[in-house]
């Protein structure tokens, strides 16, 4: 995990951070059938995903337009650890950018927040 906030061009941080995700262990699985005599099922079987370690990354921003009422955008990009050739019924992946929109507005000793992901493709 990587993480960089700055307020350096504004009085609250602007931020991007970055997460990796390892599915390097779900490269293969092996079923095993236990009943098959009689049968043409094999004893086991292999199923190869080749799954690969992935990252995600988010950047977002941050601006107070009064003193209690700030805005936000962010953006999220998503790498799919699963190839294209293992993409499934089983595992129905792929990367993803969305886009996202907030604000909180503050009243009294309460915050009221929302956050909304207008798009993700």
């Amino acid at each position: 995990m990587l993480g960089v906030s700055t307020s350096r061009f504004h009085k609250h941080a602007d931020g991007l951070r970055s997460g990796g995700s390892g599915f390097r262990p779900l490269r293969q699985s092996s079923i095993n059938f236990t009943i098959n005599s009689g049968t043409a099922t094999p004893p086991e079987r292999r199923i190869v995903f080749d799954f690969r370690n992935s990252y995600i990354v988010h950047a977002g921003v941050e601006k107070q337009l009064k003193k209690d009422l700030a805005v936000r955008a962010g953006y999220v990009f998503d790498h799919s650890p699963v190839p294209d050739k293992s993409t499934g019924p089983l595992f129905p992946d792929n990367s993803r950018n969305s886009f996202t929109v907030g604000a909180t507005k503050a009243h009294g000793n309460a915050d009221f927040s929302l956050s909304i992901k207008p798009c993700s493709f």
